[in-house]
């Protein structure tokens, strides 16, 4: 059981959080057959986890960029191409590979890295 609450640890204490989201997230996680209730606290710079059903209470969470920001690009579907829903059934529709608007960005956001 141990092992198990240790590999969580590690799955889950890495979780890219986005500094201005806040609150707490509870629910159950099945592994191995087993369920164990979890739960997350997403305050400000230093989230935490707890996992009650083995005691455990205040693990800290990494947050991996601190300056890293999300993008919503409207009107463009997971797969970076101009759609009206972003349903599968509008694939076959599509002409488009991949938007340039995000292939500029993108590239943008390369070039910043540097």
């Amino acid at each position: 059981m141990r092992r198990v609450f240790y590999i969580l640890v590690l799955l889950l204490g890495v979780l890219p959080v986005a500094l201005a989201q806040t609150g707490t997230w509870s629910g159950e996680i099945e592994f191995r057959g087993m369920t164990i209730g979890m739960v997350f606290h997403f305050d400000g710079d230093e989230p935490t986890m707890d996992v009650p059903d083995q005691g455990a209470f205040g693990l800290p969470m990494q947050v991996e960029r601190k300056d890293a920001a999300i993008e919503a690009m409207e009107g463009l579907n997971h797969l970076f191409q101009h759609s009206e829903t972003g349903q599968p059934a509008e694939y076959r529709r599509l002409e488009e590979t991949f938007a340039q608007e995000a292939i500029e960005k993108i590239i943008k956001w390369i070039s910043a890295l540097k």
